[in-house]
């Protein structure tokens, strides 16, 4: 699809190509639209005044309706609170009177704040606890406090309900900020056992205030007719009586910040020159509107192709237009295929670097690309140098689109990979030069592997043979003795057999017969097998976790590799064993990430640093009379699962321990 040539076209010269946008229209505004706008703004002046006002009205009142309800909820926590006091009190006068009694199981949360309680104690018939001295201090501080005291255990015990009595008397006869609570066990006794309790009111107030409620207000507790405890000089706020017999208190409580009633004329001014502001604002940009709307669109195209450009810098950057010619290239783009702008801008396929017996291949190629473009990984191709050498690229092209989305060309990012071709082939053929030599290593191997692995049974036949020609020479044995004698003979023969085709098998490097395995039980045959062909002295332990362990290997090769490490531990684990020291092989299980390792360790020597290189190696062994092709085996076996062997130190027993890492099964596979 092609530009309209009313939005924009695509032009192009010998450094680029640019945008040209339509001539904007004129975007002036007719006079009623100046009309409209000044309505507008004195409507919206008016709108603003008034909602002001309501809505300052409306904050106010809903502040003082707040207020009010906040000062309620006060009252009604304070007395729940001492109602809490006093019942807790009424339980402690139902106790026989002792130092020791602690409250707190109990006891609410003014009980157990010492700062608003600050003494507590039975009062009568028997003065008993804290109490007894704060109100003997408090006799002696001021002559009303005596008489305040007096009166209050007459009252209690003659009315038989909890009374109050304070704010206490100071040296100079000014109020405290404490008073006393008296509780009768009973309320129909006289004589019936009294508790007191010396309040002191600020820390009730502490203890029942919120912290988000002391932000808004200050609260006081005074005597009725006095000045507030904590007065500020700014009114005595919401007062409320608290009922407390005996006690003519309330309690104040005063906002702190006071909402302003009024909107400042400051305020007002500043609105109206808001929107003043405003409406010249909307008609001075719907003005110019328009002439801005057709700027931004070719900024757009012009920032989008700078930074398409700008990104891919170090790369050769080539534009094509829908018919197939090229637009635009870069000084990249040149170096890389030899020609210079004049040469390459305007044309089409086939194009000059393009090597001539792949015109057809890349005209097909050129075609797919205009049409779809390239997949994100890229496409490579092959372009010839002016001067004549060809150049490998990797090409990405991404559909170049004007401001309505619709696409006008394609953008080529052309990146150099001759060098990584290169190293690429160098490596392949490193790679097949190493096979081959691989090769040549495992058909070395795999025939001392065979040489190793016959020796057994191969001796074994021999014996057998050589011992029944003896007895046929010296005295002819039964049909049943000869038959037996042949059936082990058979046996070995397949034995050997099977040996040969496992081994032709793995030297021609085909895939194992790899299935679940569990370790345990085959792992577990052959350490019996193992202590059975050993001296009894000889010690071997296992230990392994009780779920199951399953591997992908193949038995008969797992078992070659398993038999020889064991038998190399057993016999290093033999040398320099006594009477004291007992020879010992210890097999375990280990996991790591999908991968399960057979460890075994012995006491043996371990393995000397001067010899851990040739320790695999082939025909290098230092036993006596050994060949050095068990543990090379066993590695080719392991390596041929896709795992390894690590060699180290057995931290328990102290000698060498081989660990064959193999490939953990699949939960979801098959068992056998």
């Amino acid at each position: 699809m092609n530009a309209s040539p009313t939005d924009a076209t695509l032009s192009s010269d010998a450094v680029g190509w640019e945008w040209s946008p339509a001539p904007a229209r004129d975007a002036g505004l007719p006079s009623g639209w100046i009309a409209a706008l000044v309505v507008l703004s004195l409507a919206l002046l008016v709108v603003a005044i008034t909602l002001v006002a309501v809505v300052r009205r409306f904050e106010h009142e809903e502040a003082l309706r707040q207020y009010r309800a906040d000062a309620a909820w006060l009252q009604r926590a304070l007395a729940f609170h001492l109602q809490r006091l006093e019942r807790d009190l009424t339980h402690l006068a139902t106790q026989p009177p002792s130092e020791t009694t602690d409250p707190s199981a109990f006891a609410g949360a003014l009980l157990r704040d010492t700062q608003a309680v600050t003494a507590w104690g039975w009062w009568a018939p028997q003065a008993v606890g804290p109490a007894v001295a704060a109100m003997d201090a408090d006799r002696l501080t001021h002559p009303d406090n005596a008489a305040a005291l007096d009166t209050l255990r007459a009252a209690t015990q003659a009315f038989g309900r909890p009374s109050y009595v304070g704010p206490m008397r100071d040296g100079i006869g000014q109020p405290s900020s404490h008073g006393w609570l008296a509780v009768p066990a009973s309320a129909t006794d006289t004589s019936a056992v009294l508790v007191a309790a010396r309040i002191d009111w600020p820390a009730v107030l502490a203890a029942v205030v919120p912290p988000w409620y002391a932000a808004r207000y200050q609260v006081s507790v005074t005597q009725t007719g006095a000045p507030h405890m904590t007065d500020d000089g700014e009114g005595d706020g919401i007062r409320t009586v608290l009922d407390l017999p005996g006690a003519p208190l309330v309690l104040s409580v005063k906002p702190l910040d006071v909402p302003t009633p009024a909107v400042p004329r400051g305020l007002l001014l500043l609105a109206l020159v808001l929107l003043l502001a405003l409406g010249a604002a909307a008609w001075a940009m719907l003005r110019g509107m328009r002439a801005r709307q057709q700027a931004q669109q070719a900024l757009q195209a012009e920032v989008a192709f700078r930074r398409a450009m700008e990104s891919a810098v170090r790369t050769g950057l080539r534009v094509w237009d829908m018919e197939g010619r090229i637009r635009y290239v870069n000084r990249a783009f040149c170096e890389l295929v030899g020609y210079g702008p004049q040469e390459l801008l305007g044309r089409a396929a086939p194009l000059p670097y393009w090597p001539d017996e792949l015109h057809d291949e890349l005209s097909a190629l050129h075609g797919e690309l205009r049409r779809a473009g390239t997949p994100a990984a890229g496409v490579e191709l092959v372009f010839r140098h002016r001067d004549g050498h060809r150049v490998d690229v990797l090409v990405h092209e991404s559909a170049l689109l004007d401001t309505k989305g619709r696409q006008i060309g394609w953008m080529s990012a052309v990146l150099d990979i001759t060098e990584r071709k290169q190293a690429q082939r160098l490596e392949a053929l490193h790679r097949e030069r190493l096979e081959a030599l691989g090769q040549l290593v495992a058909v070395g191997e795999m025939a001392s592997t065979l040489a190793h692995e016959l020796n057994q049974p191969l001796g074994a036949l021999n014996g057998f043979v050589h011992g029944l020609l003896n007895r046929l020479r010296t005295q002819p044995p039964g049909l049943d003795e000869i038959r037996a004698v042949v059936e082990r003979i058979a046996g070995l023969a397949d034995k050997v057999g099977r040996i040969v085709q496992r081994v032709n098998a793995f030297a021609r490097r085909r895939e194992l017969d790899a299935r679940p395995l569990a370790l345990q039980p085959f792992l577990r045959r052959l350490i019996e097998a193992q202590r059975a062909r050993t001296d009894s002295r000889m010690r071997i332990d296992v230990d392994w976790p009780a779920d199951e362990a399953v591997v992908l290997a193949d038995p008969g090769w797992l078992e070659h590799a398993v038999r020889n490490v064991l038998d190399n531990a057993v016999h290093w684990a033999s040398v320099g064993s006594t009477s004291e020291r007992q020879a010992r092989v210890r097999v375990t299980l280990h996991r790591e990430a999908q991968r399960i390792g057979i460890a075994i360790g012995d006491n043996g020597p371990g393995v000397a640093p001067d010899i851990a290189d040739t320790l695999f190696t082939a025909f290098v062994s230092r036993k006596e009379g050994g060949m050095g092709m068990g543990l090379a085996i066993a590695r080719s076996v392991v390596e041929a699962h896709r795992g390894r062997i690590d060699v180290g130190r057995d931290p328990l027993l102290g000698g060498a321990r081989f660990t064959l890492w193999l490939p953990q099964a699949a939960p979801s596979e098959n068992r056998p």
